[in-house]
């Protein structure tokens, strides 16, 4: 390593010319400016954290992988220091994102858009027709964003009450042999679920069939997007009516 020599040209007690004082500037001036302090100059622990300036130590200055878990001090990794999308998946442990960490989900009951990951339901149902063809239920509307999981449809009562028209849809027929009547879940302007709620019989008496609107339920695997999803009904015959009665359609990500 490089090492620091003075010239001596002198014996003890002698008196100095310029010369020789010259020849020790020479020896300081060659090993600083010259041969300089390397690495190995400065022993182990001899540059103390007060000798390095504010600042000094710069990202050019460290090793790749220097900065170990170890050195990163408790809570000082902050939500500033991460770069967007910098967590990915497998950065997340199993089982480590629980519901307390889940943002609340947003509810509308006008069936407006909640915005990814709400609930949207629609006001409450109260609808009859005797229409052949498919006609929308009148306020079965509702408007979802969402990020590309699979997405629930389906009607629910509207409370508690357990009155016979509570949270029910109906096929409902005077006099004939049969009734029957069809539901269908429509996404934007494409069908995607349908039921029929029929009851057959033998004598021309007044039939009725009456399920929970619970019965009605979909799961529909679609893209992420805004949709309008509705219900539509239709009766087989005009002399049936079709009921829809204190019930809500609710779409929401599964």
């Amino acid at each position: 390593m490089p090492t620091l020599t003075v010239t001596k040209n002198y014996d003890d007690g002698t008196v100095l010319t310029e010369s020789q004082l010259d020849d020790i500037k020479t020896s300081l001036e060659t090993f600083f400016n010259t041969t300089k302090i390397d690495n190995d100059n400065i022993q182990t622990g001899g540059v103390g954290a007060a000798s390095i300036a504010s600042s000094a130590v710069t990202a050019i200055k460290l090793a790749t992988d220097a900065v170990e878990t170890a050195k990163i001090k408790d809570a000082n990794v902050t939500a500033a220091k991460l770069a967007t999308d910098s967590v990915t998946t497998v950065k997340i442990a199993a089982a480590n994102v629980t519901h307390a960490k889940l943002a609340d989900r947003t509810v509308t009951t006008n069936g407006t858009d909640p915005g990814a990951g709400g609930i949207s339901m629609s006001s409450s149902i109260a609808f009859s027709t005797t229409s052949t063809s498919f006609i929308d239920v009148t306020g079965a509307s509702c408007t979802l964003t969402t990020t590309g999981r699979p997405v629930q449809v389906t009607l629910i009562s509207t409370g508690t009450s357990l009155g016979s028209d509570n949270g029910i849809i109906r096929s409902s027929r005077s006099s004939g042999d049969n009734t029957s009547s069809q539901f269908l879940f429509v996404r934007d302007v494409t069908a995607i679920g349908g039921y029929v709620l029929d009851c057959q019989g033998a004598t021309a008496t007044t039939k009725t069939t009456t399920v929970p609107a619970s019965s009605a339920i979909f799961i529909d695997d679609i893209a992420s997007g805004t949709y309008t999803y509705k219900l539509q009904v239709a009766s087989s015959l005009s002399s049936i009516t079709t009921s829809v009665n204190n019930a809500r359609l609710v779409v929401y990500e599964l």
